[in-house]
């Protein structure tokens, strides 16, 4: 997995246990980027689920760095600002080469054996160039639900259908008695033109999840704001109380403002929730989703 940052190419090389078996090393490497013309800045890198406390040493090459773990407000670097646990890696210009080759940078994290790594962000904070880069970062600390592939997916991509065909007759929302096979779920994705997108976005967001966590790919923290979603679709479908046909859903307007107790504004909210928790960089499903996603698959 690598990543461009504009001045440099960040190639994520593994993540592996230390001598003794008790950390994890994440090892990478940086060069110069010969098709860019950008700031040779500082470069962030998040550490997700992993403190700065746990990070042991920074290995540049064989010597050993500077921890650092200040700001850098230069140029308003308001996305940087926000993150909690991350190391920064200042003049950067000074060690990686300049004749195309790369230099090895590790992050050893001491106590904290068995860390795995998942999508995250690198910053190059030269001027006002933040723009976040997705790349393997120490993310994954036991704590992940897993990934999901997103509606399209399931219910466009030619993939995605052969994956979920075995899934069907697929029950939404779970406890009712409506199951629909797979070329209803089809219809009903198709459906959202002429008005009717609250519906069937509604209706596919939820089944993008039930497909998921059949296929074994997701494993919902009940405590989770995507647990949260869920429970709201899950509620107002039920209420909703009818089967839908994708060639005739009920447009926007025509729907109410609340079923059984639960707003129409609030299910709109939990679809687009949903949608919003899948392309998260780490949640989004790669070609293999057993594995850490490749950025932008």
């Amino acid at each position: 997995m690598s990543a461009n940052t504009g001045a440099y190419t960040i190639q994520f090389i593994s993540a592996a246990p230390t001598v003794d078996q008790l950390g994890t090393i994440f090892t990478y490497t940086i060069a110069e980027n010969p098709q860019s013309q950008g700031s040779k800045g500082q470069l962030i890198f998040d550490l997700g689920c992993a403190k700065f406390s746990d990070l042991t040493s920074v290995l540049i090459g064989d010597e050993e760095a500077v921890k650092n773990n200040t700001k850098d407000n230069a140029g308003g670097c308001s996305n940087q600002q926000a993150l909690v646990n991350f190391v920064r890696l200042p003049g950067v210009a000074g060690f990686v080469p300049n004749d195309g080759s790369a230099v090895t940078v590790q992050f050893v994290f001491a106590a904290l054996p068995g860390l795995m790594p998942a999508n995250g962000n690198v910053y190059n904070s030269a001027g006002a160039n933040c723009t976040p880069t997705c790349l393997a970062i120490p993310a994954g600390c036991g704590t992940s639900m897993g990934c999901s592939y997103s509606q399209g997916f399931y219910f466009s991509s030619p993939v995605g259908k052969a994956a979920s065909a075995s899934k069907y007759l697929l029950a939404v929302p779970s406890s009712s008695t409506f199951t629909y096979s797979q070329a209803q779920a089809i219809t009903i994705f198709n459906g959202r033109s002429g008005g009717s997108a609250n519906l069937s976005n509604m209706f596919t967001q939820l089944a993008t999840i039930y497909l998921s966590q059949q296929l074994g790919y997701l494993t919902i923290d009940p405590s989770s704001d995507l647990a949260g979603y869920v429970q709201t679709l899950e509620a107002f479908l039920t209420a909703y109380g009818k089967k839908l046909d994708g060639t005739k859903l009920e447009t926007n307007k025509q729907l109410k403002a609340s079923y059984g107790g639960v707003s129409t504004a609030a299910a709109v909210a939990a679809a687009n929730g949903i949608s919003a928790w899948i392309n998260d960089c780490p949640n989004h499903c790669g070609k293999d989703p057993f594995m850490p996603p490749a950025c932008g698959e």
